[in-house]
Parts: structure tokens; sequence; C-alpha cells
């Protein structure tokens, strides 16, 4: 099984979602499994803007040269992708807005549509409900609806175990750990 990892946040290594992306990476090797991962950040992708809506025209191609495509081609190649997402502001950070809103410019045909549809997807989003996770988790289900797999989404909140959700540490508890390991196994086998 080919699973990659996909990591949405724009902080440096030493944030939640970079630790918790190499805890899964660590988790999963050596289980039949080949892990890869993708740091958004460090990747060039444009939002939409200052374009003529070539996307809507299947004769012409999105004018952005960046990375998209081959983001959304390494999911497509995965039998299965996990992506961390933070909540920032009560949505999705900037990054994941940015991947979504230009998949327009990827899904040109139905057999491209069915190939990412299928890819078994798993969200793991990290944020506190009282600060709009509930809401975060929403915007992903939403989009998500059509796909021929069903997603599994883990909600991680810092404060539920004692955490300020800017230090980092939420993975160095022994139940969030635990917590992963169960949903990841219920993911990788259901």
């Amino acid at each position: 099984m080919n699973i990659l990892v996909i990591s949405f946040s724009g902080r440096k290594g030493a944030g939640k979602c970079s630790k918790i992306s190499d805890f899964i990476q660590e988790y999963l090797h050596g289980r039949s499994v080949n892990v890869s991962s993708i740091r958004m950040a460090d990747l060039d992708i444009e939002s939409c803007t200052d374009c003529s809506y070539e996307c809507f025209d299947s004769l012409q191609k999105c004018p952005k040269v960046d990375d998209l495509n081959a983001v959304y081609e390494r999911i497509m190649e995965s039998d299965a992708t996990i992506m961390i997402i933070p909540v920032y502001s009560a949505a999705p950070p900037a990054l994941y807005f940015a991947w979504r809103e230009r998949s327009q410019s990827i899904f040109l045909t139905e057999e491209i549509c069915q190939k990412y549809e299928r890819v078994k997807k798993a969200f793991i989003i990290i944020g506190n409900k009282d600060a709009g996770a509930d809401a975060a988790v929403t915007i992903i289900e939403k989009y998500h609806a059509n796909d021929e797999t069903d997603i599994d989404i883990l909600l991680l909140q810092s404060r539920e175990y004692g955490q300020k959700s800017v230090e980092g540490r939420l993975i160095n508890v022994h139940q969030v750990q635990m917590q992963l390991k169960r949903f990841l196994n219920m993911f990788i086998t259901g």
C-alpha cells in the first residue's frame, strides 16, 4: 500500500503538523506500507488570481506554472492519502484553500475526477472546537462529499490535552499517540 501524508501547515518543522507527520511516517514504516510526504509550505502553489478562467474552458490550461499538478498526481498515484490540516480562524489555512480552489484546473475530465475520488482519504484536523475547528471539519466534509470512498476525520484539540496550540507539543501526549495509532490502524485496514 502506498500512503501519502500531506501537511498543510505553514509553520516550519517545530509545529504540531510536522511532528504528527513524522509520527505517522515512523509508525507506518515497516508495516507493508510505503509512506511518503509532502509539506505544502515547501512548494510553489499559487492561489486563483489574475486569470481569465482558462480552467473553465476545456481547450485551455491554467496559466499558472507551479507545483499543483505534481501534488494531485502524487495523490492519485497513492492508495491512500492522509492530510494534516491545522485550523486558523475557524477554517483550514490558506495553503489548503489554494490547493483546493485550483483543483478546477485539474479535474478537466470525468476520468481524472474518478481517479481522485477513488483514493482513500483521511484528514487529521488540528484545532479546538471553541476556536472554530467544527467549521473547518464541515468545510472539508462538504468538499469531499462526492468521493467514492468514505473519508475519515480525526479532530485533535490541544485544549483537550492541556496543551497550548502554538507550542507544538501535542504529539508528546501519550493519549494523542494512542488516538493516532487507533485512527491509522482503522484507516489502513478499513
